[in-house]
């Protein structure tokens, strides 16, 4: 999860770019014993919801058996700084800022699990309905991509 999304660098910054540094993702982990959320801050999973929702995690066969599966949403809200300037060069370029970002976290996870030998899968097939409402996760959050890790996907 550090190299996914972490912070390191003291001012904050994380290990991949972010547009105008604003850092809009949400990374959930669905695996067998709940759904987590990443907390880049402190880097730990904060339970969200308990028990096994690994198959709204996706529609493919492999889903539901791999032990974790990442959800990744990106806010919109992130987007609104309060600074007229920022929110006016981003108004309408939200879902390619957020897409940009999620590319450079999609690609850390691939290359920390080729590190590992551990095998990895980026997936779109989710069942975004079914996720935002275990999660309870406002209009403003965009699922942006899913990735399956594991040894035997």
């Amino acid at each position: 999860m550090w190299a996914a999304y972490g912070i390191n660098r003291p001012d904050g910054h994380r290990t991949v770019p972010a547009a105008m540094g604003l850092y809009p993702l949400r990374i959930y982990a669905f695996m067998p014993d709940g759904v987590y959320l990443y907390n880049p801050v402190e880097s730990v999973l904060e339970a969200i919801a308990p028990g096994d929702h690994r198959d709204i995690a996706g529609v493919q066969h492999f889903v539901p058996e791999a032990p974790i599966s990442l959800v990744i949403f990106s806010d919109f809200e992130a987007f609104r700084t309060g600074n007229p300037e920022i929110d006016n060069a981003l108004a309408g370029h939200e879902a390619w800022a957020s897409a940009l970002d999620a590319g450079a976290v999609a690609e850390n996870i691939y290359l920390y699990c080729s590190s590992e030998d551990i095998n990895v899968v980026e997936r779109m097939m989710v069942d975004v309905p079914a996720v935002k409402k275990l999660l309870a996760l406002p209009d403003s959050y965009r699922f942006q991509v899913a990735m399956t890790v594991g040894y035997g996907v």
